[in-house]
C-alpha cells in the first residue's frame, strides 16, 4: 500500500488540494470546522507530512547537527545529552555523529550534514580537520564550536575556562602528604595479596571527592580528578608467605 499523499487527503476530506496543504500547514486563511476535517482525514489514513519538501519551502528543517570526537569519551556523551534536551525544548532535532577523532570522517558526516540540509552545525573540532571546517564554513553552513576552537577561524565558540578548575584543585591539594595527579584512566591492577587474611579483608584507602564549589569547567579537566590527603593506608599489599 503506497504511501498517503495530500491529495488523499484532500479527496477523503471532500476539499480542494490547495485548502488540505494550507491546512497542513497551519495557515490560519482555513475555516476552523474545514481545518478540523483535514486534521481528521490525515489522522484516518495515518497521513505523515514529507519534511524534505516541507524544508524545501521553508529553507528549514528544524534539525541541527551535532558532531564529537568520540561518542564514548564520557564527558561528550554528556554534552550530546544536554544538546540533545535543549534542542527538543526547542523544538529542534538533532542528528548526532561521532568522528573518532579522524578528519576524514569528520568530512565525510559534514558532508552527510550538509545532504541532510541540517540547520547548522555544533561540532567539536580538532586542527587536523581544519580543511574541511574552513569548507562548511565558506559554504554559508552555520557552525558553533564546543570544547576547543580553531585557531584564524571567526566561529562563535562554548569552551571551558580551566584557571579556576587548576586553582581549586591545587588549593586542594596543599598540605597534602599523599597526592597524586590522575590524568587518564588507569588500567586494571592485579589484587594484592594479602599476609594474613582477617576475618573481613580490610578496606583500601578512600578516595577524596571532588572540591564541593567545583564548577561545570572543571569537569574535563584532569587536575580535578586527584586523591585526596589521607594518612597511612589501612592496609599494605605484601607477598604471600613462603611455605614452611
Amino acid at each position: 500500500m503506497s504511501r498517503p499523499t495530500i491529495k488523499d487527503i484532500a479527496a477523503e476530506a471532500g476539499v480542494a488540494l490547495g485548502t488540505a496543504s494550507r491546512a497542513l500547514s497551519g495557515n490560519g486563511s482555513v475555516a476552523a470546522g474545514t481545518r478540523e476535517r483535514v486534521l481528521d482525514a490525515a489522522e484516518r489514513l495515518n497521513y505523515i507530512p514529507n519534511a524534505q519538501a516541507r524544508s524545501l519551502r521553508s529553507e528549514r528543517t528544524e534539525t541541527i547537527g551535532l558532531l564529537i570526537p568520540d561518542v564514548r569519551n564520557p564527558f561528550f556523551a554528556e554534552l550530546a545529552h544536554v544538546v540533545e534536551r535543549e534542542a527538543r525544548a526547542s523544538g529542534l532535532s538533532v542528528v548526532l555523529c561521532s568522528a573518532n577523532e579522524d578528519p576524514e570522517l569528520m568530512r565525510e558526516y559534514m558532508l552527510v550534514l550538509r545532504r541532510q540540509r541540517v540547520d547548522g552545525i555544533i561540532v567539536a573540532p580538532f586542527s587536523t580537520a581544519h580543511v574541511t571546517l574552513h569548507t562548511v564554513q565558506q559554504a554559508g553552513m552555520p557552525l558553533v564550536f564546543v570544547d576547543r576552537t580553531i585557531p584564524g577561524m571567526d566561529v562563535p565558540a562554548v569552551v571551558s575556562d580551566t584557571g579556576p578548575a587548576i586553582r581549586e584543585a591545587v588549593a586542594h591539594l596543599v598540605g597534602g602528604e599523599r597526592s597524586a595527579w590522575d590524568s587518564s584512566p588507569a588500567p586494571p591492577r592485579p589484587p594484592p595479596v594479602w599476609s594474613a587474611w582477617p576475618s573481613s579483608p580490610p578496606r583500601p584507602p578512600r578516595r577524596a571527592s571532588r572540591p564541593s564549589s567545583s564548577t561545570a569547567t572543571s569537569r574535563r579537566n584532569p587536575v580535578a580528578r586527584v586523591c585526596a590527603p589521607c594518612s597511612r593506608p589501612a592496609w599494605t599489599p605484601c607477598s604471600p608467605p613462603t611455605p614452611g
